[in-house]
């Protein structure tokens, strides 16, 4: 089983209340499995599991329970941090649907060696494409290295541009990394890294 990425623009409302909520997360994306989101993925699914998907998720919308799983090892519950009005919830998060998320599938690790210079979570890489900035402990050994942008890299003067695993994150009950997020201001700087790059082309490559 491998490991995909989905990168998603969202309001800065619904970021604060996933911020302030964690339980929230996994309510924000389940929305996107709701019977009235217009872009409902049918191909994902046959006809049976489809119907059993969106009524699970109706279910959980309509009639929401008062405490939520947190710690898929633990069995832990918590309490939701306030009263919801969750038909306004509801509507908010099939909003944030409306634009679709882009989904890197696995292809998470190439693109961010391609942009920042080293593969997420470890793995084999010829000596001569290390980065200095960028060795842990002599080697890559962190998932995602916390840097956004290090315009001059003392590899070959380009920007490395962290666009896929930089950001804070939200830790909720999921079986994967957490949810991680940019404000405004640092997806500003990904972008001016990323246009930087784009103008002066980029000396990395995959053989």
């Amino acid at each position: 089983m491998g490991i995909t990425s989905e990168i998603k623009t969202i309001s800065t409302s619904t970021l604060e209340l996933l911020r302030e909520d964690p339980l929230l997360v996994n309510t924000f994306l389940n929305a996107q499995w709701l019977p009235e989101y217009a872009s409902w993925k049918e191909g994902y699914w046959s006809r049976e599991d489809a119907d059993k998907k969106k009524q699970e998720v109706r279910k959980g919308f309509s009639k929401p329970p008062l405490r939520q799983d947190w710690g898929v090892f633990f069995g832990m519950r918590q309490q939701w941090k306030k009263s919801y009005n969750w038909q306004v919830l509801e509507e908010q998060f099939l909003a944030e649907w409306e634009t679709p998320e882009l989904d890197l599938d696995k292809s998470w690790r190439q693109v961010t060696f391609l942009l920042a210079g080293y593969l997420p979570g470890g793995g084999d890489v010829h000596s001569q494409w290390k980065v200095p900035e960028l060795i842990v402990d002599k080697e890559y050994d962190k998932d995602f290295l916390p840097f956004l942008v290090i315009e001059n890299s003392k590899w070959d003067g380009l920007p490395l541009v962290n666009a896929v695993g930089a950001g804070a994150g939200i830790y909720c009950q999921r079986d994967y990394d957490p949810v991680r997020y940019l404000i405004p201001s640092e997806v500003d700087q990904i972008l001016y890294g990323l246009l930087k790059l784009s103008r002066t082309g980029t000396s990395i490559a995959l053989s």
